[in-house]
């Protein structure tokens, strides 16, 4: 097995860990669909997905609904003016 050296205090540590030893960080978070990245990155480099606890804006079901608008209507009849 291949060592993982931390990303933050560069002590090594076995491959099958998932926290550094030395620091508690993440090794490497792992997305939905299984692929491993490592822990400065916020969404997957195979998939994209989202990573970690960021989060991506949602709309609100008000946004899927359709968007309301003010609308100013101005109308003028020029005919036989």
């Amino acid at each position: 097995m291949a060592d993982l050296t931390c990303s933050n205090c560069g002590a090594s540590n076995a491959d099958s860990q998932k926290f550094c030893g030395e620091c508690g960080i993440g090794l490497s978070l792992v997305c939905v669909n299984g692929h491993s990245n490592p822990p400065s990155q916020k969404f997957c480099g195979e998939c994209g997905e989202v990573l970690g606890e960021s989060e991506v804006a949602k709309p609100s079901p008000a946004d899927e609904a359709g968007e309301r608008r003010l609308v100013s209507v101005l109308f003028a009849d020029l005919v036989g003016f």
